[in-house]
């Protein structure tokens, strides 16, 4: 009997689709391929709780109002979530091994509270609350701050997917983070 695939080494046909070519490997130079590939870390890496939340601020300016002045534009409002809650799946990916990037895929349950206004100070706080193979999502909330504290203005979910800019495809972060 054979001790090995390696000691009886058919050969595999396989056709290419689109293109035709056949292509004829033995089960052996097959072994011998998935032998010499990277190999997946076993472990995923661990995120700390301090990169998985970004605040930042700005004042909304005159050029920042709508068309009912001095209410700020909600799209303006809409940017500096979405903006927020990239810098927060960033600070999370710090840890992966396979993915760096990551793109906005869905907004979702976004609720304008209070009319924010010319002049207002706004803080912009992003926190992760779920994540999958390949998603992240971000509870953003914007909060106006005066003299006698913060209120909420804006609320909503954002989702990303880590994705490989070379080559333009969602791929797998293997992150998860530590309580």
């Amino acid at each position: 009997m054979f001790k090995s695939l390696r000691d009886w080494s058919p050969l595999v046909v396989m056709t290419l689709p689109f293109t035709g070519t056949v292509l004829f490997l033995s089960i052996a130079l097959i072994l011998d391929i998935a032998a010499a590939s990277p190999k997946v870390p076993a472990a995923a890496p661990k995120v700390p709780a301090l990169k998985t939340s970004h605040e930042t601020s700005f004042v909304v300016f005159a050029s920042d109002a709508n068309s009912n002045p001095p209410m700020a534009f909600g799209g303006k409002l809409l940017s500096e979530m979405d903006r927020c809650a990239a810098i927060t799946v960033r600070r999370f990916l710090y840890s992966s091994l396979t993915a760096k990037d990551a793109v906005t895929v869905a907004v979702d349950d976004v609720k304008f509270l209070k009319a924010a206004k010319v002049k207002d100070l706004l803080f912009v706080r992003g926190d992760v609350i779920h994540y999958g193979n390949t998603s992240v999502v971000v509870r953003v909330v914007i909060q106006r701050e005066t003299a006698d504290g913060r209120e909420k203005v804006v609320t909503g979910m954002f989702t990303f997917v880590s994705y490989d800019v070379e080559n333009k495809k969602t791929v797998p972060h293997g992150v998860t983070w530590i309580e």
